[in-house]
């Protein structure tokens, strides 16, 4: 559940995000979800648009004083939450040559692979 922020977003509710064989194929809750829908069918228009929902990036916010702001640049370094990326990741070493790069901070995240959890902040 991505509950703090979205580009230029801060969230009044949670979105819940399903990823598949590395894809977003379901995102929900409202507001978040329709702004995060709209901005990836955005990027689907341009080229290398299909890859606009790959899993770009996973990071983990360490410093304690952070504070939420709605500015991603400070919000996905928040001590205790993690940020999920999609889209564009070739800047960061990555292969996925997408148009939309897209961060979304979660708190108190509980990460999951399979069903089987792996970590817990």
């Amino acid at each position: 559940m991505v509950d703090k922020s979205l580009p230029g977003l801060k969230l009044s509710e949670p979105v819940r995000l399903v990823f598949e064989e590395g894809k977003v194929v379901s995102i929900e809750g409202d507001p978040g979800a329709g702004y995060l829908e709209r901005a990836i069918q955005e990027g689907e228009q341009e080229p290398n648009g299909e890859r606009a929902r790959t899993i770009a990036e996973l990071g983990i916010g360490t410093n304690p004083q952070a504070r939420l702001q709605g500015n991603l640049m400070t919000d996905e370094k928040i001590a205790g939450t993690i940020h999920v990326a999609i889209g564009r990741n070739d800047f960061l070493g990555g292969k996925n040559l997408a148009p939309v790069h897209i961060d979304c901070v979660v708190s108190e995240p509980r990460l999951r692979v399979d069903g089987d959890l792996i970590a817990e902040f």
